[in-house]
């Protein structure tokens, strides 16, 4: 078929029917680009000779000559955590206050004798005791965490038959540079007793 001079063969791409439709083959070469798609969509492989529209993550760009800008990067945080305890022997006695550093350091009078320096910026988010023997009767015993010198609202008590206490409630932030330390109040009849301690610290930071 000849139409404005250009010879149609049974091999072309195109065809015309009987009423003067004109089409193309849709073979591999001859698809044409999908329909829809938006300024947040490029175009993906699908098959052969076919492609797709697929939308592009938050934050990434391209543009027109095919250079992607990542706009914000992602963030995300790695969180870590480390256990510190002490052992101390036959600390816990009837109407005492006493003191201790994370590491070590008991039976100290003053707040400042046993404190440990924290290295990085954490929180204590846990604290754990576990003692010998109970402080019997309706005697007490509380435990507290320090921070420089003063006394924080993380707390955990043995009482009565107790022997065994733990709370995660009230964290303490601390920063580079803070000095921490456990401090016990026994009330005035509780038996003496071999105490172990434990403290949990979380440290956050934040990814590159």
């Amino acid at each position: 078929m000849a139409t404005g001079g250009y010879a149609i063969s049974a091999s072309d791409p195109i065809t015309i029917s009987a009423s003067g439709a004109i089409a193309h083959l849709g073979t591999t070469g001859y698809a044409h680009v999908p329909t829809a798609g938006s300024s947040t969509q490029v175009l993906q492989w699908s098959s052969d000779g076919v492609a797709k529209w697929v939308t592009l993550s938050s934050g990434i760009s391209v543009a027109d000559g095919g250079a992607v800008t990542v706009l914000t990067a992602p963030s995300h945080t790695h969180a870590t955590y480390s256990v510190l305890a002490t052992y101390a022997q036959a600390v816990a006695g009837a109407g005492s206050t006493k003191y201790t550093g994370p590491l070590g350091g008991w039976d100290m009078s003053e707040a400042s004798a046993g404190y440990f320096v924290v290295p990085v910026a954490c929180t204590v988010s846990a604290l754990y005791v576990d003692a010998q023997t109970a402080p019997g009767g309706a005697d007490t015993s509380d435990f507290y965490i320090m921070k420089n010198g003063a006394q924080q609202t993380m707390t955990c008590q043995l009482s009565a038959a107790g022997t065994t206490a733990n709370t995660a409630a009230n964290p303490v932030s601390l920063a580079a540079g803070d000095k921490i330390t456990i401090q016990s109040i026994h009330s005035a009849t509780a038996a003496t007793a071999a105490v172990s301690i434990g403290i949990k610290l979380t440290t956050t930071s934040a990814a590159p």
